[in-house]
């Protein structure tokens, strides 16, 4: 009977033994430090850059898992979906590319560090400060020395946060068939079809991989719709094949010299061409353009009402007013040096009210377009969505701009699936000129075919990252610069796009006013160290480094 109470007591030994050991190994992982490895996500659209898209991807990701502790995955998306999810935030880290929507170093800055467009282009940027350099360099001279050093300052402060990481800046080719003529690649990558020519055909084939998504001046904001809309409408202002501005429908440039631009810098007075025509026939008068720009600035469709997506470009536009039928005035809400060149984005263009109503959106409907009244060298004749676009010369088209005149009477631009598509149907005669977008290698290799001519050369279109700095892990600063310091732009450039672009350490351009190499200045190329200490940061600004160290040094 005495080993009853000996068994019990042993049994409970057993049994405090075996739940301490159960509370430990529940309890050890809580007492563990949490992953020191960072997972992200960098997301790229496969089709809307060319077919190359997902080997940049794959060699961003190749570099930067080299980091200890960063881990990237890959992921991807149609161009529909891509640009819906970024734009509504579902986007942390992803590829982006930009051409320019009129050549000043604002229009590489203001889109993506002003507070409204860095909302639209999804990386949620939001900082007073940089709003007010960004207002302050758009009130000084525009060349000059005192807006050089504020627009220096704010790519400094760029590079410091890194919202946005320049990869590389491309090329611009285009191949075509012997006896083509007018084929021009000017500096702001304006394609002008209406120049080009073939001797013995009045219907030009040429072909692109590139899509329509609208032809509404107001709601346009991808190239190719953009590239379409400047063939079959005029603005008050262009430019020439050399990137100067020029005047178009307006008489002259408004300057403080010929009293186009008030004293104040707050007024700018245009002075329409006499003989101005819409392709109807209908007169096209100073009233049109101010209802026209104020369309593209205010209109509001749907609900929640939706402003056009490059809207936020016309802000600067306190009133416009017509004066008589030739004169139009403009007046700004701050001074802006670089205003006139505003004046030659295609969301200035005259419309036609009767087509394009201050309340609805006009130009995503196919079948609609053979009746759009414009006022440029072309008019719509046909759109098959996946197919082709056809362009007619405008018959109404006077002599305001004789050089504008379409040197073929008729241009068919076939829409390819892909960069393969686009080679065949070049090299089989189907087309006679090949625009956008051919893969790297296919370039080289059409260069040395008979019968055929590639034209290269440089173009202010950028690549780069964009992160989303509302979205954890992006949220913290330190996690994208270390992102910054392992990217490997050669590597990009060597193996996927044989060698056709720059290495850009700036999201203003090379050979823009102001361009400052700052990205390599801070972060350097491949800078694994520099990489590892920055991710170091990032783990410690989350308590991991501190504590990791800490139960390391712990007594056994």
């Amino acid at each position: 009977m005495e080993r009853k109470p000996m068994i019990i007591i042993v049994a409970l030994i057993v049994v405090v033994i075996v739940l301490g050991a159960l509370t430990a190994v529940f309890a050890i992982p809580a007492l563990l430090p949490p992953s020191r490895t960072v997972t992200v996500k960098l997301w790229y659209t496969p089709a809307h850059y060319g077919e190359t898209e997902r080997d940049v991807a794959t060699v961003l990701q190749s570099a930067l898992n080299e980091v200890p502790g960063l881990q990237v995955t890959l992921d991807s998306a149609d161009w529909a979906t891509f640009v819906n999810q970024f734009a509504a935030g579902r986007m942390g880290m992803f590829l982006l590319g930009w051409y320019p929507d009129f050549w000043d170093p604002d229009n590489y800055l203001e889109p993506f560090l002003g507070s409204e467009g860095a909302k639209s282009l999804g990386s949620e940027y939001d900082s007073e400060l940089m709003n007010d350099a960004i207002l302050r360099a758009r009130q000084l001279d525009q060349y000059g020395a005192d807006r050089e050093a504020v627009l220096t300052d704010i790519q400094k402060e760029l590079a410091k946060q890194a919202v946005y990481i320049p990869l590389y800046q491309g090329t611009q080719h285009v191949a075509y068939q012997t006896g083509v003529t007018g084929i021009v690649l000017d500096p702001l990558q304006r394609f002008k079809y209406w120049n080009i020519s073939r001797a013995g055909v009045t219907e030009l084939f040429t072909g692109t991989t590139d899509e329509i998504v609208t032809l509404d001046p107001a709601d346009a904001y991808d190239y190719f719709s953009i590239s379409l809309i400047e063939q079959v409408f005029d603005t008050l202002l262009t430019y020439d094949d050399n990137g100067d501005l020029v005047p178009l429908l307006a008489k002259e440039i408004p300057t403080p010299e010929n009293g186009g631009i008030s004293p104040d810098g707050l007024t700018y007075t245009y002075e329409l061409k006499s003989g101005l025509k819409f392709s109807n026939g209908d007169t096209l008068t100073a009233d049109d353009v101010a209802y026209s720009i104020l369309r593209s600035r205010d209109i509001e469709v749907g609900i929640p009402p939706r402003r056009g997506d490059p809207s936020f470009l016309l802000d600067v536009i306190d009133t416009v007013q017509a004066v008589d039928d030739d004169t139009l005035t403009v007046t700004l809400k701050f001074r802006f040096s670089a205003f006139n060149a505003m004046m030659a984005l295609w969301n200035t263009a005259p419309v036609h009210r009767d087509f394009f109503p201050m309340n609805a959106w006009t130009g995503d409907v196919p079948a609609d377009m053979q009746n759009l009244i414009a006022a440029g060298p072309y008019k719509v004749s046909a759109w098959a969505v996946d197919e082709r676009v056809t362009l007619v010369a405008n018959e109404n088209y006077g002599d305001w701009a004789t050089w504008r005149k379409p040197k073929t009477s008729t241009v068919t631009i076939r829409l390819l699936a892909t960069a393969s598509a686009l080679r065949a149907s070049l090299e089989a005669g189907e087309i006679s000129v090949a625009y956008r977008t051919l893969n790297p290698e296919d370039i080289v290799d059409l260069q040395g075919k008979a019968g055929l001519t590639v034209d290269i050369k440089g173009g202010p279109f950028i690549r780069y990252i964009v992160f989303n700095v509302q979205t954890p892990p992006f949220d913290n600063v330190n996690l994208r610069r270390a992102i910054a310091a392992a990217i490997d732009r050669q590597q990009i450039i060597d193996t996927v796009l044989a060698g056709q672009a720059e290495p850009l350490y700036s999201m203003v351009p090379i050979g823009m006013f102001s361009h400052t190499d700052i990205f390599k200045d801070v972060y350097g190329d491949k800078n694994m160290q520099l990489a590892e200490d920055y991710l170091e940061e990032y783990f410690a600004s989350r308590g991991l480094t501190i504590f990791v160290r800490e139960l390391a040094a712990r007594p056994n």
